[in-house]
């Protein structure tokens, strides 16, 4: 098992999470956490509705936006990979705008 470390990367205002209906009342309660399999945010829309479509299969994905500046400012770390994908080790409820 090979653990990748990626520094600590400022995020843009907003990062945007793809998800599915039936996780939104789990995430207004504990936030976005890893065992979710939603510790991914994504910095544009289209990819956000496309990585939470794999996810809702059978309705629209829901796109959550995340106050990323606001939870950096906070002390949260957020991280960038090679390929864009931008993540963090938690998102608590009170950064995402629209649960």
């Amino acid at each position: 098992f090979v653990k990748i470390k990626f520094p600590v990367v400022e995020p843009p205002l907003y990062l945007y999470h793809g998800t599915e209906l039936s996780v939104i009342s789990k995430i207004k309660e504990t936030g976005i956490k890893k065992e979710l399999e939603v510790s991914t945010s994504i910095d544009d829309v289209n990819t956000a509705y496309d990585v939470g479509k794999r996810h809702s299969k059978k309705e629209n994905p829901i796109i959550l936006i995340i106050e990323s500046k606001r939870m950096y400012k906070d002390g949260y770390n957020f991280y960038l990979s090679d390929n864009n994908i931008w993540m963090c080790d938690f998102v608590p409820s009170k950064y995402i705008l629209n649960i």
